[in-house]
């Protein structure tokens, strides 16, 4: 099936919900593996945030993402949150985006999910 062409994922945080980050973080590599189980692949996923060490150095979500690079997805990371938490030199996923991008991506897209 392939990228939905007009899907955008925006992760603002390394986690899901409220509560301890252990718990916020199994929530979010539930919810991203069952996206990629359910075939709802996104065009197009930019970490912003806390939401960058999941495409830095000791990602817990990198088996999973290594999967949606393989469909086509495209990954970016804030240059500015990655600058702020100096993990510039430890991106393993995608590329540095800026806030013009990202708004951008966000106003052109049919669907946009912010979890």
């Amino acid at each position: 099936m392939g990228v939905e062409q007009d899907f955008l994922l925006v992760l603002k945080s390394s986690g899901l919900g409220d509560g301890e980050p252990d718990l916020r973080e199994k929530l979010l590599k539930s919810f991203l593996d069952v996206l990629y189980e359910l075939r709802a692949i996104p065009s197009r996923i930019v970490c912003s945030g806390t939401g960058i060490f999941l495409t830095t150095e000791g990602s817990p979500v990198a088996e999973t993402f290594n999967k949606f690079k393989e469909e086509g997805t495209e990954i970016f990371s804030c240059s500015t949150c990655l600058e702020h938490y100096n993990r510039e030199d430890k991106l393993i996923f995608g590329t540095p985006t800026t806030m013009k991008d990202t708004v951008s991506a966000m106003l052109s897209f049919k669907k946009v999910m912010a979890p």
